[in-house]
């Protein structure tokens, strides 16, 4: 299960490769109950997207590098909507600290939401976090996202 694999990946960060059959075998499942994308259930495949991608576009970052920020937004807005019904260590990634930092250096970021792929209207599919393993996606306002990306602007760390 998820919380059996993300125990093993973050117990041994550095031995990733060995875990990479069970990430993808992890993925390809999810795909192969929505191979053509119609029934949304893919969707969970964009944790750390939403944001990800606009820090990506917004700093040049990598991609891998602007998810990783985005898992630790996606953590923190669960977290701020009343979503996370377990705090836990996202370790390996950058921190709260982190991210408010990149944000304060890059205030625009959230102006490239708008071009999110997940986007229907004022809408976005947002992959949200409950706990180790498990997620759920819930379309929200990209303004209420824009909202919480510009508390964190705020915030002193």
């Amino acid at each position: 299960d998820g919380r059996n694999l993300f125990n093993q990946v973050i117990s041994a960060p550095m031995q990733i490769w060995e875990n990479l059959p069970r990430l993808i075998a992890a993925k390809y499942k999810i795909i192969e109950q929505d191979p053509f994308e119609q029934k949304g259930l893919r969707r969970v495949l964009n944790l750390g997207h939403t944001l990800g991608h606009a820090i990506e576009s917004a700093t040049g970052l990598s991609h891998g590098q602007s998810v990783a920020y985005g898992l630790q937004f996606s953590y923190l807005f669960s977290s701020q909507m009343g979503l996370l019904e377990e705090h836990f260590t996202l370790p390996n990634i950058p921190t709260r600290a982190d991210l408010i930092k990149l944000l304060q250096n890059h205030p625009k970021i959230s102006d490239y939401l708008i071009y999110d792929k997940k986007n229907e209207d004022q809408f976005c599919y947002f992959v949200f976090i409950k706990n180790i393993g498990n997620v759920i996606t819930k379309p929200i306002k990209r303004s209420e996202i824009k909202n919480f990306i510009h508390e964190l602007i705020h915030e002193t760390i």
